[in-house]
């Protein structure tokens, strides 16, 4: 199990926060129509104060964005500034009253002014949501000081909504809870999570969106700590108040209910808890297992080159010199037929040398332990060398190559690696070439810093359902044209590991029954020197 965050909690949060701010903004406004146009529907909003709700609301819903900068984000800042001015010039005005008539005067309600509209407990709360707000894009590792403002305003708010609910005045902060209803408080907490939740990913929000669990958690029982508690205590509180009970039968009742509701919800977490955590032990064990049963099969692999290396070797080398001398010591009068026989001993000798070379050099590229010569390499030399090693087989295959010099330089390279490359290029084009068929090399420079190597050929083009194992270790290509090719399929694999290797670029593009082209790019030495067209024309389009 992960330490990340789930995308789809963080949108939920996020539109729980956005659904908020309109809210707030939606009851201001309804507050401001229920003071203007006397209708007695609204009159539930009369003791809410309209215009630091509507600026709140706003604030809220215009400090979702997330480009700082903007016109909206500063918009938000704006008013979630006005907010803290009105708030803290209220609380200014209440701790000045000069005695209990004028502060009940003064407090609830909305009196057809931006100023002196709200209750202490209402300023103070929305006091301190403005100072979250300015700070909720404050950076901060863990803990967000705009997180310690909002739930202290949250604490405040639920406290007011006790005072109401069990008319307990008390329970409100500074004075008696004058004239605050119990919509007016629930709005007020609304707010503090909306603001809570603007940035979900951060601060004391991002423990419920986590995928852990101590995400699962929280999510199921912050929730229940806070709804279950107040939920029964208002159920008690009526209960006593139609006389279905008595105080001592409520209070015990209530304490019942909590113990059984709660030792329920733990009991459940706890079971959810230990499942997680069986599973994550048991994929912790499944990837112990896989880890060391591939570090055995790259072990076997390890030894299997290492066999390759060393048993193979040397015994195809004495065949070879047995061969040799054989041939050496025959006469003229020796029969053709042995002869033959022993060319293709000679030329098997050579492919399985020619293999198990390949099987060490893919030992060597997984290991990133390639030994590389760089050196300055001069383009048109390397081409020739390639292209002169394959006459004979272009030959063979009546296949004409076709060398085209759009530009000559040099690249940083080591020279044996980048000919074994394009032999691989040139020799996969001459098999998948027919009789007649060109091949073409071509040396050009896309862009300043890079030459590119290409070759093409005419041959059937690679299906779409076969070119993702173009690159991939003992992986043939099942041809267009539906005839087999010998090879180990270890070759362009070989040639993608030693162009990376250099830090270079490899590719290809192809069309059914129109050909192929492999290319690769090399950085250019510092001294390279691009000549330009006019004095390639002697070389250009030489054929061999």
């Amino acid at each position: 199990m992960t330490d990340s965050s789930e995308p789809f909690l963080i949108r939920n949060m996020q539109l729980m926060s956005q659904l908020s701010g309109f809210c707030t903004f939606l009851i201001g406004i309804a507050s401001l129509l229920a003071w203007t146009s006397g209708n007695p529907t609204l009159s539930a909003f009369k003791s809410i104060p309209a215009f630091p709700f509507v600026i709140a609301g706003l604030a809220v819903c215009a400090l979702q964005s997330r480009k700082f900068k903007s016109v909206i984000h500063i918009s938000g800042l704006v008013l979630a500034f006005g907010l803290l001015f009105i708030a803290s010039h209220d609380l200014v005005d209440l701790a000045m009253a000069s005695n209990q008539e004028s502060l009940q005067s003064m407090t609830g309600g909305f009196a057809f002014s931006l100023l002196n509209s709200l209750a202490a407990n209402d300023a103070l709360s929305l006091l301190l949501i403005s100072i979250a707000l300015l700070l909720v894009d404050l950076p901060a590792k863990r803990f967000r000081l705009a997180d310690l403002f909002t739930i202290v305003a949250a604490f405040m708010s639920m406290m007011t909504l006790l005072g109401v609910i069990f008319g307990i005045p008390g329970f409100c902060v500074f004075i008696s809870c004058l004239r605050i209803s119990l919509f007016e408080g629930l709005t007020i907490a609304a707010l503090s999570l909306g603001v809570l939740f603007i940035r979900p990913e951060q601060g004391l929000a991002s423990i419920m969106t986590r995928d852990t669990a101590g995400g699962v958690l929280a999510r199921r029982l912050l929730p229940a700590a806070v709804i279950v508690p107040l939920l029964l205590g208002w159920l008690r509180m009526e209960g006593e108040r139609l006389k279905i009970y008595s105080p001592e039968m409520g209070l015990t009742l209530m304490v019942a209910m909590l113990v059984l509701i709660f030792l329920t919800v733990i009991c459940w977490n706890a079971w959810s808890i230990d499942r997680m955590d069986r599973a994550r032990l048991r994929a912790i064990k499944e990837m112990e297992t896989e880890i060391a049963r591939r570090k055995e099969v790259e072990q076997r692999f390890k030894d299997f080159y290492s066999n390759v290396s060393h048993e193979l070797r040397s015994p195809i080398t004495s065949i070879q010199g047995a061969l040799q001398l054989i041939e050496q010591t025959m006469d003229a009068k020796s029969a053709s037929s042995i002869k033959d026989l022993i060319s293709t001993a000679d030329i098997s000798c050579d492919r399985l040398i020619r293999l198990i070379n390949d099987l060490l050099d893919v030992k060597q590229i997984e290991e990133g332990k390639v030994n590389l010569q760089i050196s300055s390499l001069d383009t048109l030399e390397v081409v020739t060398l390639a292209v002169d090693g394959l006459k004979g087989m272009a030959n063979d295959a009546s296949v004409t190559l076709n060398v085209v010099l759009d530009a000559l330089g040099y690249v940083l390279a080591d020279e044996d690696r980048i000919i074994q490359v394009l032999t691989n290029f040139i020799s996969n084009a001459i098999k998948f070439s027919r009789a007649g068929d060109l091949v073409v090399v071509k040396i050009s420079q896309p862009v300043p810093e890079r030459i590119r190597f290409s070759v093409k050929d005419s041959g059937p083009g690679i299906a779409e359902d076969q070119q993702h194992k173009i690159f991939g270790k003992f992986e043939k290509i099942d041809a267009h044209d539906g005839l087999k090719r010998k090879g180990s399929g270890l070759g362009l694999a070989i040639s993608k590991g030693i162009i990376e290797e250099h830090g270079g670029s490899i590719g290809f593009s192809t069309e059914l029954d129109k050909g192929t082209e492999f290319w690769f790019e090399l950085p250019v030495a510092k001294e390279s020197r691009t000549e330009s067209l006019e004095s390639l024309r002697a070389a250009e389009n030489t054929a061999f």
